[in-house]
């Protein structure tokens, strides 16, 4: 059982998102995920998908998207 309260915020996401590369061939990585969640993490469950859209966006530029990317985003009020 998982205890679940008020102003959590739950993300289920496939690995497109955090093993996207960027031109030099880093990897967004899990660390950088979480960062732009709980920067966001006040904001709506659209507005946190938003912003890891536009992070994901400029993090790997000219080198594309090269795998699928699918994000939920659950807020507990």
């Amino acid at each position: 059982m998982i205890l679940v309260v008020k102003g959590h915020v739950i993300v289920i996401g496939t690995d497109g998102i955090w093993e996207t590369h960027s031109s030099d061939g880093k990897m967004f990585g899990k660390d950088r995920l979480k960062e732009v969640i709980r920067t966001h993490s006040s904001e709506s469950s659209a507005a946190i998908i938003q912003a890891l859209e536009q992070a994901l966006n400029e993090y790997h530029e000219e080198a594309g998207q090269l795998d699928d990317m699918t994000i939920a985003v659950v807020k507990v009020t």
